[in-house]
């Protein structure tokens, strides 16, 4: 599972627009999933309709198996916009959805301005922006510049949340290089991710986790070409074995059990589909009773449970292979001249490691 997802990208084109700011007006607290945290019941419906509603969209993306990625104001804010998509590192989005929000920061407005101008597109639902939360400008200026935003040809505002036409909406303002298609079995058991590789291969991991079972449906009709068109397998990341999958009536389909996985490979090199085979990785015995010599060959060659990690290569402890802030939080091997303090004046400091840090790691195995 490492490997695969280490030598593919996701592809994700939708994003959702956190309305962070918004449900900070409104006294929600970002540490435990917003809830309202003031006195006032008028402000408290407010506070619950911005994240129900915002929850409400990123589940009916999800339950269609249109994969996504949520989205912060700030980040918009360093985003690169070309072809009419914005760039974030390796991501490229081409839809970008606004839950129901009174506020929103100004620079992610001039983003979405000129991701728009580039013929990029935002969806609003229910409500945009009217109020200024940020020097410049008066609300009577923001709810003109979000009107005018929403003016654009491939801008869209539904006035009530409609799932599938927003479903739709999306479907038609994206290059879909895999549809998936629940046709038996319960959509919210099901999680579907689409990736794709450098060589032009593309990759379907599917996983049932309920107690029915799911059958998903593969199409493919992007720039002409039908899945019909090329090879489609089963990949076994347990045992190694590669199995043919038959394409029927231009379509393939993946039937799930009770808590089953499957890792579908579809790839562009050759259009016969009917070569069916099952191929093992070879069985390789290593000799114990000589030196051994190691040196990495890729990513993630080998992998360890538990390592001992130091920060000065003086005190060790042993710690569960994960991430270095969650390593840090299990021992005590942080000190007080590694800690950095920050945050606005009035609010409370968020503490972090004051980065960089060197930091060592050492295994011992047989």
């Amino acid at each position: 599972m490492g490997v695969m997802v280490t030598n593919t990208d996701a592809d994700i084109q939708i994003a959702v627009l956190d309305p962070v700011a918004a449900l900070w007006t409104k006294l929600g607290n970002p540490f435990h999933g917003f809830p309202y945290r003031g006195e006032s019941e008028r402000e408290q419906k407010k506070c619950d309709y911005l994240r129900e509603r915002w929850v409400h969209i990123c589940k009916t993306l999800l339950f269609n198996q249109l994969d996504y990625d949520h989205l912060d104001a700030e980040m918009l804010e360093d985003a690169e916009i070309s072809d009419g998509k914005i760039h974030l590192g390796k991501a490229a989005y081409s839809v970008v959805i606004l839950p129901p929000c009174h506020c929103m920061e100004s620079y992610a407005r001039n983003k979405l301005e000129e991701f728009t101008a580039q013929g990029g597109t935002v969806i609003g639902i229910e409500e945009i922006p009217t109020y200024a939360i940020d020097g410049g400008e008066n609300n009577e200026e923001t709810k003109e510049r979000w009107k005018l935003l929403f003016e654009k040809p491939s801008a869209f505002f539904f006035t009530e949340m409609k799932d599938d036409e927003l479903i739709q909406l999306c479907r038609e303002q994206i290059d879909e290089h895999i549809h998936c298609r629940i046709i038996s079995g319960n959509p919210k058991d099901t999680i579907v991710s689409v990736r794709y590789d450098e060589n032009g291969n593309w990759y379907v991991f599917a996983a049932n986790q309920g107690k029915e079972r799911i059958a998903v449906e593969l199409t493919c009709d992007y720039k002409c070409t039908t899945i019909a068109d090329k090879n489609v397998y089963r990949l076994d990341l347990e045992t190694g074995k590669i199995c043919n999958i038959p394409v029927e009536e231009n379509a393939v389909v993946i039937r799930l059990g009770s808590f089953e996985s499957q890792w579908i490979q579809i790839s562009n090199n050759g259009t016969d589909n009917k070569i069916s085979h099952n191929s093992i990785r070879p069985e390789i015995t290593i000799p114990l009773d000589a030196e051994w010599k190691m040196k990495p060959l890729g990513k993630n060659f080998c992998r360890f449970g538990y390592v001992d990690m130091s920060l000065n290569r003086i005190e060790w402890e042993n710690v569960e292979v994960k991430t270095f802030i969650e390593q840090c939080d299990s021992t005590k091997l942080l000190e007080k001249q590694q800690l950095r303090f920050s945050g606005a004046f009035g609010t409370p400091k968020k503490i972090t490691p004051a980065y960089p840090l060197a930091c060592w790691y050492r295994v011992e195995f047989r």
